[in-house]
Formats: structure tokens, C-alpha cells, sequence
């Protein structure tokens, strides 16, 4: 196995549950370090992975939403329960992230080549993370309007930097 392999593998691991962008220390690691730049599939690859673990670990969590999304299907009572719009807004954040993500691809392979854009894509991420320490959102009921906005930042999320 390739030492850069494992070495992204290693970074991927590290950063991506820590509030900042696996993707761009993924691209500054590769720009630094002068390792030829897989495609971006290669970095899709990394974050399957990193799914997969997450869904293994949350396996018990997922299945109790997905039965309290499913159940309002059988009955109109389950549709006043959470996990009946947390599944919608799941499934429409899930959309306009997949729309809005697959039309970033071609520039969030351009963005991931350049130190100084996934530099700018790190600071702003900064900045957001700084900021909200001091905007106070209570937790409520997940709307599935929610869902929408969730999708948009997961989608601008693809340009290496933003997290």
C-alpha cells in the first residue's frame, strides 16, 4: 500500500469529526507534501468510508428514526412525531445537497488545487465557527424546512476549506 495512502487515510480519519474541513487539510496535505492529486473521487472515496463507519457506530439511532419516520406511513397520529419530520427534512436535505453539490463538482476540483483557495474556504469556516459561539439557536423540533437550509450548507461544505 502507498505511504500517501495511508497518510490521507490518516488525516481524513483525524479531522473529519473535529469542527473543521477534513477536505481541505485533505488538499493542503496533497499540496504541501507534493502528492499527486488523485480526482476528486478519490476524496469521495475517503469520505464513503468515513460514512460507513459513522452508520456502523449510529447503526441503533438510524433504525429508530427510520422507524419513527416510517410508522407515519401507517398512521396519521406518527405524523405529529419527530421522527416523522426529521425523516423529510433528512431526505430534503439529502436532495438539495446532492443538486447543489453535484453542480459545485467541477469547481471544488479547481478550489482543491489551489493552497490560497482552500486557505480562504478555511477562514471562512473560522470565522463561522467563531461567530457562532455567540448566536444562541435553541433546539427544538427538526422542521422540515430545516432540512433545506441543512442541505445548502452541506453543500457548499464540498469546496475543500468549508466545513
Amino acid at each position: 500500500m502507498d505511504f500517501n495512502v495511508i497518510l490521507l487515510g490518516f488525516i481524513q480519519g483525524v479531522t473529519e469529526f473535529l469542527p473543521v474541513s477534513s477536505s481541505g487539510h485533505l488538499a493542503l496535505a496533497k499540496i504541501f507534501l507534493g502528492i499527486e492529486m488523485p480526482p476528486l473521487s478519490y476524496d469521495l472515496v475517503l469520505h464513503v468510508s468515513t460514512a460507513m463507519a459513522t452508520i456502523i457506530f449510529f447503526f441503533s439511532d438510524i433504525v429508530d428514526l427510520l422507524t419513527g419516520w416510517s410508522s407515519g406511513f401507517l398512521s396519521a397520529d406518527s405524523r405529529r412525531s419527530d421522527g416523522w419530520s426529521f425523516g423529510w427534512a433528512v431526505i430534503l436535505g439529502t436532495l438539495v445537497t446532492g443538486i447543489i453539490g453535484i453542480s459545485l463538482k467541477n469547481f471544488a476540483e479547481v478550489v482543491s488545487q489551489n493552497s490560497l483557495m482552500v486557505a480562504l474556504g478555511l477562514i471562512v469556516t473560522g470565522i463561522v465557527l467563531l461567530m457562532s459561539r455567540f448566536i444562541k439557536i435553541g433546539f427544538g423540533r427538526v422542521r422540515t424546512s430545516d432540512g433545506f437550509f441543512v442541505g445548502i450548507a452541506q453543500a457548499i461544505a464540498v469546496l475543500p476549506g468549508v466545513s
